[in-house]
């Protein structure tokens, strides 16, 4: 092996210097069998020379400004068998395919070959031969088939990334009749409608959870969190959505909340995404305090402690409530929470609108994928929502009438887009908002008699 490196970021090969001396690299046997350069600054192409190392096993070189494609000599290495170049810039396959035919991204993280190739394969062969693929009728092949293919890429992801597989038993349910997802611990099922297909590597972390723990169960936001976690490595390896902005939309997800973090232990609405989110910073906070791996050694110690606290303070060497403590100061600077709109939606004559929805757009062009949904007013009529900064504007809706109207200037509806009053949302929360509507609450949808639908044309 030449001194390829020598000189970058002070890193010496070569000279009078024996090889088992040379920074990063382990010699047994008088072969070499690792080199580990993470973060020392190498740039340009991995020399190919490289694959001559006929014995070499593990590889780290994450973390550098390499470039080209990986070579080919190194892909047929017999013995290598851990991989991470992740944080580089190359391009081409450390494996075409895996073991079980799945094709892995060309472009990602590149630090998916497993450490036991032989094992994976046969955890990941044990799991996928006993996982029906059941279906409602109706359901076609084709997305029976989609659904097999994901889980599939699922399965083998996260035993060769992380050496997990749950045991045989897990199965996936095509759902036509549910819109969104779910996951049923007691029978294992992962539940899916089709459009929500790339939700079932989220859904497989539970089943993980499940199986490492017992059946015991932790809180919600660590379990969702975990989920919301993994989910954007599964993507991001991929190549169906970028690290980066899983993380960005998560983020702000989690800006929209207010809740502290132990107040979301066990909350139960499946639409809360934003709580999803704020586990999902918390997640991103233990790994940052231990490792990837203290998360999944909390769920073992679940199955043999009489409580989550306890198996939390074993897995992370700290209390819940020391955890709880840091982490909410963390949040402020991460995730900073967006300021609220809140108010009150009244009749004609004062009775409380009870049952309306409110959205909050950008002014003055409406970006529908940036509104803010308000939730439905309460029986008091009042209501309150985070809002994203800067000018924006209020239409309103009822579920069973649809949309009613723009908020204008007199705080009653106007038909047209162009008469909703802008209001400008800064750094502090904006409050004692009253709408007054045109109509009664109550009304029917049909214009007739006082009725809501096209109100504007009675």
């Amino acid at each position: 092996m030449h001194a390829a490196w020598k000189g970058s970021s002070g890193l010496d090969w070569g000279g009078d210097l024996p090889i088992k001396n040379w920074e990063g690299v382990t010699i047994e046997d008088g072969r070499v069998t690792r080199l580990d350069l993470p973060s020392r600054g190498l740039s340009g192409p991995i020399p190919p020379a490289l694959g001559s190392l006929s014995q070499l096993r593990a590889l780290n070189l994450a973390d550098n400004r390499l470039t080209g494609d990986i070579p080919s000599p190194l892909v047929s290495l017999p013995h290598l068998q851990a991989v991470n170049l992740v944080g580089n810039s190359l391009t081409g396959n450390l494996r075409p395919r895996n073991e079980h035919g799945v094709p892995h991204s060309e472009r990602r993280r590149y630090s998916y070959i497993p450490l036991q190739p032989e094992v994976i394969a046969a955890r990941v062969d044990n799991v996928l031969s006993n996982a029906p693929i059941e279906a409602e009728p109706g359901v076609t092949s084709r997305v029976r088939d989609a659904f097999r293919a994901e889980l599939a890429d699922a399965v083998t992801f996260f035993a060769d990334r992380y050496g997990l597989a749950s045991s045989p038993g897990v199965s996936v349910l095509a759902l036509e009749t549910l819109r969104g997802t779910a996951y049923w611990r007691d029978t294992r099922v992962i539940a899916l409608h089709e459009s929500f297909l790339k939700a079932t590597a989220h859904e497989y972390v539970h089943d993980i959870q499940n199986d490492l723990a017992g059946g015991a169960r932790g809180p919600r936001w660590l379990s969702e969190g975990i989920a919301v976690y993994f989910e954007g490595f599964y993507h991001d390896a991929t190549g169906y959505a970028a690290l980066a902005d899983h993380r960005e939309v998560q983020l702000l997800n989690a800006r929209r909340v207010r809740d502290s973090l132990e107040s979301i232990e066990d909350f139960f609405f499946a639409r809360e995404f934003g709580k999803y989110a704020v586990g999902f910073v918390a997640t991103e906070y233990l790994v940052s305090l231990t490792s990837e791996e203290a998360l999944w050694e909390f769920y073992r110690q679940l199955a043999s402690n009489p409580s989550w606290p306890a198996a939390f303070a074993h897995a992370f060497g700290m209390t819940t409530d020391d955890f709880y403590e840091s982490f909410e100061p963390y949040r402020v600077q991460v995730a900073p929470p967006l300021p609220t709109v809140s108010g009150v939606v009244r009749g004609p004559n004062g009775e409380p609108g009870e049952g309306f929805t409110l959205f909050s757009f950008t002014y003055p062009d409406a970006n529908f994928q940036d509104s803010q949904w308000s939730g439905v007013t309460a029986a008091d009529g009042t209501f309150s929502f985070a809002s994203e900064a800067g000018q924006r504007t209020l239409s309103m809706a009822r579920p069973d009438c649809g949309q009613m109207g723009f908020v204008n200037g007199d705080g009653s509806l106007s038909q047209r887009e162009s008469e909703a009053q802008p209001f400008s949302v800064g750094p502090e929360d904006v409050t004692g908002v009253v709408i007054t509507l045109p109509v009664d609450p109550e009304a029917p949808c049909e214009p007739r008699a006082g009725g809501w639908w096209r109100w504007w044309e009675q």
